[in-house]
This record gives C-alpha cells, structure tokens and sequence, in this order.
C-alpha cells in the first residue's frame, strides 16, 4: 500500500505549482496545505475544515477502500475542501483545480498524470458546495486514486 502520508504531500505539491490555482489563493503556494493527524497536537478533520481560512485549500484522506472484482485494488479518497478568497469565487478555483496544469511539468492536466508510482492517475469524483455550521458556503472536490498493484493477500 501506498504511504498515505506521501499522497497527501503529492496533492499538496501537485496543486502548489499549477499557476492558477496559487493565483486564485492570493500567489502563495503555502495557501495549500495537507492535513496529516499528530496525536494531541492535530486531531479532528472537522476542526482542521471548520476553523480552514479563506484563500486556501486543505487536502485530507478520508479514506481507502477495496474495490470487488476479479482484480481487487486499494482505492484512496482524497478530499479537497477549498476556501475562496474574499471577492473570489469558488467555481473559478474549482475549474482551475480540474483543469490545472502544473508547471513545472510535461504540460498535461494533473488528472491525467501519475501522482506517485504504484497509482492510477487521479480522477474527480464529484466537486460540490458544502454549508458549515454557521451557514458560510465552501467547495469540496472528491478524489479517487487506485494503486495499480493489487494489495497482498
């Protein structure tokens, strides 16, 4: 199975050098930002997206799951929650994500490119406005990234 601490690194470099997306973020690649647990210290996605900033995207596996068939493989879940930036729109970051192109790179769409040997090519699953509890919109994009090899028996 794939470090899933290096997946979330991966979408987090991947979307840091797209030039739109860091543009749409106010021009720091900083603003994008992967959550990784730490006892005691970082524990609670939901805090981690209720108390997430505007002008930023924060990438959190939320989960893996083994798909059925003849073949089975480990399918991650990867979630993007995205944060506009005041006077922004979060449809615009949206596209911009979908269609991103990172640069450096070979000039193809990220979704259409390995983000680390062993997986698929990432693919969007659904991208959608989610409400918080004090009734602010935010973006979120669902992600699944299948590793190529099958799991262990």
């Amino acid at each position: 199975m794939v470090d899933l601490i290096e997946l979330v690194n991966a979408f987090v470099s991947t979307l840091q050098r797209i030039p739109e997306v860091v543009e749409d973020l106010g021009g720091s690649p900083a603003s994008i930002i992967g959550y990784i647990d730490i006892a005691s210290v970082r524990n609670s996605m939901n805090n981690a997206v209720y108390s997430q900033k505007s002008g930023t995207v924060l990438v959190l596996w939320r989960e893996m799951v083994m798909t059925e068939g003849e073949m089975a493989w480990y399918e991650h879940h990867v979630e993007l929650q995205l944060r506009a930036r005041p006077g922004s729109s979060i449809l615009t970051l949206i596209k911009d994500i979908v269609d991103g192109v990172p640069d450096p790179g070979d000039g193809m769409c990220w979704l259409r490119c390995q983000l680390l040997p062993g997986l698929d090519p990432t693919q969007v699953a659904r991208a959608y406005f989610e409400t918080d509890e004090e009734g602010i919109d935010h973006g979120v994009i669902e992600t699944t990234t299948k590793e190529i090899a099958p799991p262990p028996e």
